[in-house]
């Protein structure tokens, strides 16, 4: 045998034993219990240590759980918009010595009407609406009498804000219970879908209290980077605890060392703070990092008790670019209490961190460069990230503080319970069915091809021990439609065994030996299976990119499958023939 067959056999054993060994964690979640899968601690002891954390999970659909549609009144975000403009217009006239008799919104639409005390008033009303020009147009001025109406593209900017902001929120919750693979995503123009799979009565009770019944609070707190609370704590703290510290430029340009605590899990934090509680005048608070190679991790963040500013002060936050500094940054108007309070903040504390607290998670900590007045704060963004990367943060973080306090409601459209009979019921057909279809494969292709059929067997098994890896590595949560998927990867795979060994057949016909026949069958086959591939995995990608939920799980399996496939339905039959015609030197091939 040749030396590349030999490095073409150590390639396939080598993925094998990974895919078995990333596999394995799925294969066990999948085969245990219904409630021992449901019961997260239960499922951690029965997963040994040394596996890999990733592995497949079951969707709402095959476990059964909660299933939530949470309208969000956009057109109340606009109208909102539209009134505190018209209070801002009026603080402007007021303080240019100009009150207006009224300002307000004659109808359920964003018009604002604007009565001056004098019409002569109008050259000063102007200048305040020209500086809005880029969000408002004015619709009619006569006499005393005018009005503005918000542009139609700030108009649905603003609706999709508030979903935006709603999702944010609405993941936010559901983040604190721990539960694995929630899905929050838009669904339409103005809806949020909710799907929470495997939780239990009480869990499911307290969700729905807490998307339905709470707002997002937002808040600002100065941070303790001076405090040597962490650096006391961390000789006592358990083993998966550590210390670690960060760096900035604070008073007098010089580099300010804060330590903190970092674990693989917010809880392990919670845990050990909760036994060793800081001073009475601070908090600690919690976000997420990425720490060196270890990954996603938590930190701790030591703040002042105070909370000096919420985000029901803010009036409106959005992502900007400063020419003169070449850098995204994220603008922020308060309304005028909150501007003075923030005033007064910055005054005192230059050149420190301010943490911006969403759910009692810091969600960013700039440093203040100076004192700010008239509510107007730019936050700047940096870091060794490209521009596309900081401005996609400075998105992010005008979504966490518009967030604040959500300026649309939030209200159940649907709400169904998926039960766990119902769940359960729906694996097992599943699973059945996935096994009739192998085994039917199976029974067909060893029946019709014999020898060559148990290759294309093995070639099958092996794709779809890569299918589940690849699934696992990328936490997959399987759904009904993911199940198709993967019947349907088994009929591809052994499709192309039937095209490579048709063609063999052929060249055998045609009176040439065993050798040369396998290598012609193979060679006249690839440019018919990597066709057939290509336009299935093209149309898998068109509907990964427009469908959703069931749609974009089936595609996401078939995808992957089809993918695999072209590489085991190639490679695997070649090697296995390749030694049956050179190194067995066979005169008559089972096929």
């Amino acid at each position: 045998m040749e030396r590349s067959w030999y490095l073409r056999v150590a390639m396939i054993v080598g993925l094998v034993l990974l895919g078995l060994y990333v596999s394995m964690p799925s294969f066990i979640y999948l085969s245990s219990e219904p409630k021992v899968r449901r019961d997260k601690v239960a499922l951690k002891k029965a997963i040994p240590d040394y596996f890999s954390e990733n592995r497949v999970s079951l969707g709402i659909d095959l476990q059964g759980g909660l299933h939530l549609v949470m309208g969000v009144d956009t057109e109340k975000a606009v109208l909102n918009r539209a009134d505190r403009v018209g209070d801002e217009i009026a603080e402007a006239m007021k303080e240019k010595g100009k009150p207006t008799e009224s300002v307000r919104r004659p109808a359920e639409t964003p018009i604002v009407r604007i009565s001056m005390k004098d019409a002569a008033d109008w050259d000063a009303l102007k200048g305040i609406l020209d500086d809005r020009s880029d969000v408002w147009d004015i619709r009619s001025h006569n006499g005393n009498v005018a009005e503005i109406e918000m542009k139609a593209t700030h108009t649905q900017r603003l609706k999709e804000d508030a979903v935006a902001q709603a999702i944010k929120t609405l993941r936010n919750r559901i983040d604190v219970y721990g539960v694995s693979e929630p899905e929050v995503r838009k669904r339409g123009d103005d809806a949020v879908l909710i799907q929470i799979a495997g939780l239990t009565a009480d869990e499911e009770r307290s969700v729905k209290e807490e998307i339905i019944g709470k707002t997002a609070q937002l808040e600002f707190k100065i941070a303790d980077d001076d405090s040597k609370f962490f650096e006391e704590l961390a000789p006592r703290a358990p083993a998966g605890i550590k210390l670690s510290v960060d760096q900035y430029r604070g008073p007098s340009d010089s580099m300010v060392a804060s330590p903190y605590l970092y674990a693989k899990t917010k809880e392990e934090l919670q845990s050990f703070i909760a036994q060793n509680p800081p001073p009475s005048d601070r908090i600690v608070s919690y976000s997420k990092i990425k720490e060196g190679q270890e990954g996603e991790a938590w930190r701790t963040w030591l703040l002042d008790r105070k909370t000096p500013l919420t985000g029901d002060s803010i009036v409106n936050a959005f992502a900007s670019f400063n020419n003169d500094e070449n850098s995204y940054y994220v603008a922020l108007k308060l309304d005028k209490a909150g501007g003075v309070i923030f005033e007064q903040l910055t005054a005192a504390n230059v050149r420190k961190r301010v943490a911006i607290v969403l759910d009692d998670v810091v969600d960013s900590a700039p440093v203040i460069q100076n004192r700010i007045p008239n509510g107007n704060v730019s936050i700047t963004l940096g870091g060794y990230k490209s521009h596309q990367e900081i401005l996609a943060d400075a998105q992010a973080l005008a979504v966490v503080l518009n967030a604040g306090a959500l300026p649309a409601p939030v209200y159940p459209q649907e709400e169904r319970t998926v039960g766990a009979t119902l769940g359960d019921d729906a694996v097992s057909k599943g699973k059945n069915a996935l096994l009739a279809a192998v085994i039917v494969t199976m029974i067909v292709m060893i029946g019709y091809y014999r020898a060559s059929g148990a290759i294309a067997v093995l070639s099958m098994a092996i794709n779809m021990l890569l299918l589940f890896a690849t699934l696992a590595t990328i936490k997959a949560t399987m759904s009904l439609p993911g199940l198709a998927g993967l019947a349907l990867t088994v009929g591809m795979a052994v499709d192309a065994n039937i095209i490579q060994f048709e063609r063999i057949r052929e060249e055998l016909r045609l009176g040439k030996t065993v050798r040369a026949a396998v290598d012609g069958g193979f060679d006249k086959a690839f440019s018919a299976i990597f066709d057939s591939n290509a336009t299935t995995a093209l149309s898998a990608v068109v509907l990964m990119q427009y469908g959703s939920g069931p749609i974009k799980g089936f595609a996401v399996t078939l995808f992957i499958g089809v993918v695999i496939n072209t590489f085991t339905a190639v490679i695997i039959p070649r090697i296995c023939l390749e030694y049956l015609t050179r190194g067995r030197r066979v005169q008559e091939l089972s096929i």
